[in-house]
């Protein structure tokens, strides 16, 4: 994972695995390490954590499990084990320059960190957002909790951040890099606690998000960027044999050899005017479902064995899969301990909903989406009809101010309303039998899937009380690009990037993904 102090070439490191860290524990890291690699303390130069879990197999013995790169003082690497090498990113790589002042579309994290690897390559990028900076979004945020008013383009989905900001920052990424790497050293650099660059499961929580947020686009500003706030994209074309021409909400055109698209997976008006360009889109796998809600300390106790160990080891969290019919998969995501169900809603007359926590995860309630994998046989083949297949969802859900839909666990798995349904989801709830709200494929592979869950969680149904539609797991649709380039196959200049455009999921592999698409291109001096 991250080292602090990448560039030293001096120290050599080396791996220790399966340190053992128990809750009572008061010596350091270091000297847990050389106990396990059996070296002597005072023999330690250098001791950085890559990695650590929780290991809640034996309820009775809940302890922490680290793996840690360890330096001698006498520069040795030990016998018996492999010098580990921290990478690095090469920022003179890439080969394509870039003529005109590049574009990007979208300040989610895939656009935030295009935007700073093109800056940290000497250009000054034109950031194009539809949506407000944070600290007036988080007007707009209220107004849906409160009263349910919904503004197309400021919400819980669009403004500075892209979804990502107001959820519960959960950093999950699956494949480690230099990247990803550097994607974690921001993040700490504009706030973030250090920590998250080792954790098996780490998160920021919405509080601290909506600070670091703004302290990252601040640096980009700082460095040359410029950011158009509420400019929505209303056209895309070409723009000679190897350029794209965006038209503004505001009136104004920009023209590029580099666009990169990093509209975040909500944003259907985006799909819809490339399509209309004749940009080649495909469909992708994708889920969708509803959202469970469970007292915390009840996940806390099923968890850990008791649930006081939250105190020491945060807020459960749970990972549930299962096949049912159709070899057809149901599993949990975006788990959100201590957290809370909030909207997630991208247009007017449609409802979803999604899950948030803070950085304590404090919360009364932990809530996380149970979804079910849509195939190729669900859907219509075109990829603008499957954007309506979501939409009709959405819109079968929705209720004046907003209203979602709530039901008692085991209400759901017998197709009967619930009275005096409670949830943190804010406007409010509605009684309502979602089964009959969705497809019928979906409700059943669900209440077979929660019957699995319930075997394996105790009490899981029965103590949980179901929100719907969770509709955003990721983009139904992919914009094809070249594997290599990144750039779209269909329209030169153009260079789609992020969960929207279909290559990633999530906050750190959406970031990781923007700012690869920034190494493809040449290093410039300043000013040229």
């Amino acid at each position: 994972m991250v080292c602090w102090a990448a560039g030293n070439k001096v120290k050599k490191y080396f791996l220790v695995t399966e340190i053992v860290r128990n809750l009572n524990e008061t010596r350091s890291l270091a000297h847990l390490a050389a106990d396990k690699a059996q070296l002597q303390f005072d023999e330690i130069a250098d001791c950085i954590p890559l990695r650590e879990s929780v290991d809640a197999r034996k309820k009775d013995r809940v302890r922490w499990i680290i793996t840690a790169a360890l330096s001698l003082r006498s520069g040795a690497v030990p016998k018996g084990f492999k010098e580990h090498q921290f990478s690095e990113i090469d920022w003179m790589s890439g080969q394509k320059k870039i003529k005109e002042r590049p574009i990007v579309v979208g300040a989610g994290p895939a656009g935030l960190f295009a935007a700073y690897g093109l800056v940290k390559k000497g250009y000054k990028p034109i950031i194009v957002e539809q949506g407000k900076r944070i600290v007036d979004r988080d007007i707009d945020v209220a107004k849906i909790c409160t009263d349910g008013t919904l503004s197309p383009t400021s919400n819980f989905v669009f403004g500075e951040g892209g979804a990502g900001t107001y959820s519960d920052g959960k950093l999950t990424a699956r494949n480690q890099s230099a990247v990803t790497d550097e994607v974690y050293r921001v993040l700490v650099n504009c706030g973030a606690d250090k920590e998250i660059a080792w954790q098996s499961r780490p998160h920021i929580g919405t509080d601290k998000l909506k600070l670091i947020i703004p302290t990252l686009t601040d640096m980009l500003v700082d460095a040359g960027a410029e950011i158009l706030w509420e400019c929505a994209l209303t056209g895309i074309t070409r723009s000679g044999s190897d350029r794209v021409k965006l038209t503004l909400s505001n009136g104004n055109e920009l023209d590029s050899d580099c666009c990169m698209l990093a509209a975040g997976h909500s944003a259907d008006a985006v799909f819809r005017l490339l399509s209309s360009a004749k940009v080649p889109l495909e469909i992708k796998t994708f889920a969708m479902g509803v959202r469970i809600e469970h007292p915390r300390e009840f996940m806390d106790h099923c968890q850990y064995g008791n649930a006081e160990l939250a105190a020491d080891l945060g807020a459960a969290s749970y990972r549930l899969s299962a096949d049912v019919g159709d070899k057809r998969g149901v599993y949990s995501f975006c788990v959100c301990p201590g957290g809370e169900v909030m909207n997630a809603s991208s247009a007017n007359g449609r409802l979803a909903v999604n899950g948030m926590s803070g950085s304590l995860r404090d919360g009364k309630f932990t809530n996380g989406a149970i979804v079910v994998s849509v195939q190729p046989q669900d859907l219509p083949f075109d990829p603008i009809q499957v954007l309506e297949y979501r939409e009709k969802i959405e819109r079968n859900c929705y209720k004046e101010g907003l209203l979602a839909p709530a039901q008692w666990g085991v209400d759901f798995m017998h197709g009967r309303a619930s009275r005096n349904t409670r949830s943190t989801y804010r406007p409010g709830t509605y009684a309502a039998d979602i089964g009959k709200l969705l497809p019928s494929y979906m409700t059943e592979s669900l209440q077979e899937g929660l019957a699995i869950f319930d075997r394996r969680i105790r009490g899981f149904i029965e103590q949980g009380i179901i929100v719907a539609p969770e509709t955003g797991t990721s983009s139904p649709l992919r914009i094809v690009r070249d594997g290599e380039s990144m750039e779209s196959t269909g329209m030169k200049g153009l260079y789609p990037i992020g969960e929207g455009a279909g290559y990633a999921g999530g906050i750190i592999s959406s970031a990781a993904d923007g700012l690869k698409a920034a190494l493809c291109f040449k290093t410039v001096s300043p000013g040229q």
